[in-house]
C-alpha cells in the first residue's frame, strides 16, 4: 500500500506526496532541510518562515496502481484552498519496481564498473560542482535558526539538572546524543545510571 501525505503550514502553504512509509519520508524531508541539500529548497524557506511550526496528515492508504492517481487527486484538491510547494503540480508514474532486461542491466553495469574511488579530471569537479552549489549565508542562518528553534531542554531527574538541549547532556556524561534522547522519550529507562526527561513546555 502507498500512503499519500500532506505537509501544510501556517502561511497556507502545503506539499503534497506518495511514499510507502509517509513518516520516514517527512523525516528524509526535515533531515535534508537540515542539512541543506534538499531538492526543493523553497519548502525549508517556508518552514523557516512559519517558525518550523507544520501539520503533518496521512491523506489515504491506495494500491500502488493507482498511486499516481490519487495523489494528482489530492495536489488538485489542496491547489484550490492553498499555495502548493509541489515542484510540478503533475504527477509522473515512479519508476520503483520496474524491471531491466538484461541488455539493460548489462550497459548498467559496464557503465558503472570501474568508477568507485576514480579521481575525478579537473573538468568533471567543475561540471559536478554547478549541482552542488553551497549554502548561501541567508540559508545557513534560517537553518540554524530552525535547529535553535527545535531545540528541547531536557533535565536529569536524579541531579535536578537542566541542559538546553540532549547533545549538552550528552557532552557531559560522554555518550551519544541518541543515547540521552531515548532515555528521555522512554526508549531506555536509564542512561548512565540517570533517568531523563523533555522539560514540559
Amino acid at each position: 500500500m502507498i500512503q499519500i501525505y500532506i505537509i501544510e503550514f501556517p502561511s497556507g502553504h502545503a506539499y503534497v506526496g506518495a511514499s510507502i512509509c509517509a513518516t520516514r519520508r517527512l523525516r528524509v524531508h526535515l533531515n535534508s532541510i537540515r542539512r541543506g541539500i534538499h531538492e526543493n529548497p523553497t519548502i525549508g524557506n517556508i518552514l523557516a518562515d512559519n517558525s518550523g511550526r507544520y501539520t503533518f496528515r496521512i491523506l489515504e492508504e491506495c494500491p500502488k496502481e493507482i498511486a499516481v492517481t490519487r495523489e494528482q487527486y489530492w495536489i488538485d484538491e489542496s491547489s484550490k484552498t492553498m499555495i502548493m510547494l509541489n515542484m510540478e503540480l503533475k504527477v509522473h508514474p515512479s519508476h520503483a519496481g520496474r524491471h531491466h532486461t538484461e541488455d539493460a542491466k548489462r550497459r548498467i553495469s559496464e557503465g558503472c564498473t570501474g568508477h568507485r574511488g576514480r579521481i575525478l579530471t579537473t573538468e568533471e569537479s567543475k561540471r559536478l560542482h554547478t549541482f552542488r552549489k553551497p549554502m548561501s549565508g541567508e540559508n545557513r542562518d534560517l537553518t540554524r535558526q530552525l535547529a535553535l528553534s527545535r531545540r528541547r531542554p531536557v533535565i536529569n531527574i536524579d541531579t535536578g539538572e537542566v541542559f538546553p538541549c540532549v547533545a549538552d547532556a550528552a557532552q557531559a556524561l560522554g555518550c551519544h546524543p541518541g543515547s540521552v534522547r531515548d532515555a528521555a522519550t522512554g526508549k531506555l529507562k536509564t542512561i548512565k545510571g540517570f533517568h531523563f526527561r523533555f522539560q514540559s513546555h
